[in-house]
């Protein structure tokens, strides 16, 4: 039996939890964009 790497383990313990990884996907997709908005407002401001 091979060893398992970290990455496997981590993918083999989400099995089951796909609605739980969609959950989490759109979570981190809005904080990217709170985050490139925030963003957006620093260059804005700095540039006047």
């Amino acid at each position: 039996m091979t060893p398992i790497t970290s990455c496997q383990a981590t993918f083999q313990n989400f099995t089951g939890y796909e609605d739980d990884l969609a959950s989490l996907e759109e979570n981190i997709r809005e904080c990217y964009s709170e985050i490139t908005k925030t963003s957006e407002q620093i260059i804005q401001t700095r540039a006047l």
